[in-house]
């Protein structure tokens, strides 16, 4: 295994990783806290990343690419499945009131991954949470595109073909 996946694997021994992973986990946690219509924090929802100290691959790609917060929080996102399988799960099981699916998280479960697997609705449900109006704006707004058609399978030639 690579020294990048070795680190992404155990992130206690990468701080700034470490630290993004807890940043994901509270704004998530805020995220379904509303949509479960449980007392949520506005300080856990407003969770912000620490500028990156190491010398480690996910330090070097922060500073290097210099992504705001939401583009921290959809690369996080993507790492998931393959860094804390059991993320997802974990947290949905703290702040749920019961057992269930919930379409509303997007995500699917893998034929060779048997936790869950976000797509681009779970990015916009972590990003904008339940409110319809702002996923649609995330979705559409020309200065997102790029990270929306990422995060949400919307492609370019797509985009461009509906623009006015």
């Amino acid at each position: 295994m690579s020294t990048a996946l070795s680190t992404l694997h155990n992130p206690v021994d990468n701080p700034h990783l470490h630290a993004g992973l807890t940043v994901l986990e509270h704004v998530l946690a805020f995220r379904l806290r509303q949509f479960f219509k449980v007392e949520a924090s506005q300080e856990e929802g407003a969770a912000q990343f620490a500028p990156p100290t190491g010398n480690d691959a996910y330090s070097r790609f922060v500073r290097e690419h210099a992504p705001d917060r939401d583009a921290q929080l959809l690369v996080l996102l993507a790492l998931m499945p393959r860094v804390k399988p059991d993320f997802f799960e974990r947290i949905v099981q703290s702040v749920s009131p019961g057992a269930g699916d919930y379409p509303q998280l997007g995500g699917i479960r893998g034929r060779q991954h048997r936790g869950f697997l976000p797509t681009g609705d779970t990015a916009l449900f972590l990003l904008a949470g339940d409110d319809v109006g702002v996923r649609l704006g995330r979705r559409c707004s020309a200065a997102n595109i790029r990270s929306c058609a990422k995060a949400s399978s919307i492609s370019r030639t797509r985009w461009k073909a509906s623009r006015p």
